[in-house]
């Protein structure tokens, strides 16, 4: 049996991690025997799958190995041969990171947006681009009449506040509709997330973890889906709304733009905005203008058919970002590079 070695952060919870777990899935679906080393581990509140327990390994080992790590990470120099799978949010990489990656056999991305910004930061690496999937179990939910029109926004904020930029949301919902009685807006957060929110009944927080299922329910109570974020790698929650049948509020930037148009939702118009946060002078992003997203949201409330329409399209394009066809695109790039042995 093939085998590969994989270094990478693992949990059940966020994107990033069951990003990971997917990942080791489609390898062991393929006949590849996956060791991974996890450098971060979350089991709670969401168990690991027991796959993904059963590839662990203790540490670090000298092999080639696929690593799935922010560009800032630095591996070990014992490492002889890697592959790395690399997301990132802003348009520039600090030069010492970019001399670490050059270290790489090859460098993998699912962004078109992240391979130009690689290469324009001076990544000299074969850079190829493979796109991601929709996360196991969102599938599309019929649209149901109910007494009151409902948006959705969601964010592990986790120190990513600014970035997922959730406040805009909340701030254009007020805006758009001071005294309507018949709206509302739903905020998915982590348990220890803050998120400033004004005295509205009609604003509902969950603060919880919600399971897989729990969330493709939350996703099919909304009628629209409000993404403010001013950056991703790829975006998962857009992609699971879409998958779902919601349509998507969004700025059509960085990875979203892989699979988000004004075909699958409502485009925000936004400026580049120096990054922050821990983003600082890593280049720019994109600053969502809220007069737009207000504007978006008042228009998804008068156009309600043809949201309908706009969800069924991109439940459809949903389809395409499916776990095989990565797995197709990214396989043979590991084999190419040596990883897969």
């Amino acid at each position: 049996m093939r085998s590969l070695y994989m270094c990478c952060h693992l949990d059940n919870m966020t994107g990033y991690g069951q990003q990971n777990c997917q990942f080791i899935a489609g390898f062991r679906e393929a006949g590849i025997n996956v060791s991974a080393f996890a450098t971060g581990l979350a089991d709670n509140p969401e168990p690991l799958p027991s796959y993904v327990r059963d590839s662990l390994v203790p540490k670090s080992q000298p092999y080639p190995v696929f690593l799935v790590q922010p560009p800032s990470f630095r591996p070990e120099s014992k490492v002889i041969n890697r592959v790395w799978f690399i997301v990132w949010e802003s348009s520039r990489l600090d030069p010492r990171w970019v001399k670490s990656i050059d270290q790489s056999s090859a460098i993998v991305t699912p962004s078109d947006w992240n391979a130009t910004c690689f290469s324009a930061c001076g990544v000299e690496a074969p850079i190829y681009r493979v796109p991601l999937f929709t996360l196991p179990g969102y599938s599309f939910h019929p649209h149901t009449e109910r007494n009151k029109f409902v948006y959705g926004c969601s964010g592990h904020l986790n120190g990513q506040a600014g970035r997922k930029n959730l406040s805009a949301a909340i701030t254009a919902f007020e805006t758009a509709f001071p005294r309507t009685a018949d709206v509302e807006l739903q905020v998915k957060i982590g348990q220890y997330d803050y998120v400033e929110l004004p005295e509205d009944p009609r604003i509902v927080v969950t603060r919880r973890h919600l399971s897989a299922e729990e969330m493709q329910k939350w996703y099919a109570d909304l009628d629209v889906f409000v993404h403010p974020s001013k950056s991703e790698g790829w975006g998962f929650q857009p992609l699971q709304a879409m998958a779902t049948g919601r349509p998507v509020i969004a700025c059509k930037y960085g990875g979203v733009a892989e699979y988000f148009d004004d075909r699958v939702g409502l485009e925000v118009s936004y400026s580049y905005q120096p990054a922050h946060d821990m983003y600082q002078d890593h280049g720019h992003w994109a600053e969502p203008d809220v007069d737009s997203l207000v504007e978006n949201m008042l228009y998804a409330y008068s156009h309600r058919d043809e949201m309908i329409r706009l969800g069924l399209n991109g439940s459809e394009r949903a389809k395409k970002y499916t776990l095989k066809n990565t797995m197709q695109k990214l396989i043979p790039v590991l084999e190419k590079h040596g990883v897969i042995f």
